[in-house]
């Protein structure tokens, strides 16, 4: 997978519960610095190759998948490891109850640790690191910047994860509804990326679609509410939980501008 361009690399990390996270890690070719990118996919098999996006244009990136079972280069062979692991766990909901059990407690540990490796890596250039996703991913983006501190900004579609607790006050929750666990009240809020957001100072763009029945705007609105720095909501009252136009046509710029792209 590598290019002229960059050199391409296969990440596994080792997590908690004995389990490994995999994923790809791209190097630009030259000497640097260079500032990195980071990408978390949203729910479903994941994807099978590097953050092409911003690979080819001078940028580390990372992107990793958040299933415990390695990442193939074949998109029907990773599509076939992932219906086996959700026929069998059901990946969203695996460990719900406890905190110190619930799937997401590994996989935001394990990219943490990825991402402190970058930070360290000479090759980044210690100004920049924009973590991006939609969905899971948009959620992910939120949950990192919220304990990392490297991050410098970020990019949230359609963030889940995000208000677990809204029910309480007649709002609905984010996918994927831990408020209907055994003990959401317990475990939910160390998963929540509105409690997260209160610790996030970097710039942010996030979007909302007003008919998100996956994603809903209030719940959304949970975490944009409590970030402490510049940040920019897209409003899309006519879209539900997709990459809206509107998103795209600021996020690039956006992204752009924070990883030093753009003057």
């Amino acid at each position: 997978m590598s290019t002229k361009a960059y050199t391409a690399y296969y990440v596994t990390v080792d997590s908690l519960n004995d389990e490994k996270l995999t994923g790809y890690l791209t190097v630009p070719t030259g000497k640097g610095p260079f500032p990195a990118y980071v990408n978390v996919p949203g729910a479903g098999p994941g994807r099978v190759g590097p953050a092409t996006e911003y690979a080819g244009k001078g940028v580390i990136t990372l992107m990793m998948n958040v299933h415990p079972f390695p990442t193939s280069d074949n998109g029907k062979e990773q599509r076939a490891r992932y219906e086996m692991y959700r026929n069998e766990t059901g990946y969203p909901l695996r460990g719900a109850g406890s905190r110190d059990t619930y799937f997401f407690r590994s996989v935001y540990t394990g990219i943490d640790r990825v991402v402190n490796h970058i930070a360290q890596m000479p090759e980044w250039d210690r100004k920049h690191l924009v973590v991006c996703g939609s969905s899971q991913g948009g959620g992910s983006a939120l949950i990192l910047a919220g304990f990392n501190k490297h991050v410098t900004a970020l990019a949230a579609n359609v963030p889940a994860l995000c208000d677990h607790g809204g029910y309480k006050t007649g709002r609905s929750s984010g996918w994927p509804r831990l408020n209907r666990r055994k003990n959401a009240d317990q475990f939910a809020p160390y998963f929540d990326a509105a409690n997260f957001a209160r610790f996030i100072k970097v710039p942010a763009l996030v979007s909302c679609g007003f008919i998100d029945t996956t994603c809903s705007p209030s719940s959304v609105y949970a975490a944009y509410n409590e970030l402490r720095g510049n940040k920019t909501m897209v409003h899309v009252p006519l879209e539900g939980h997709t990459v809206s136009k509107a998103f795209t046509k600021q996020q690039t710029p956006f992204v752009d501008k924070q990883l030093g792209l753009k003057k």
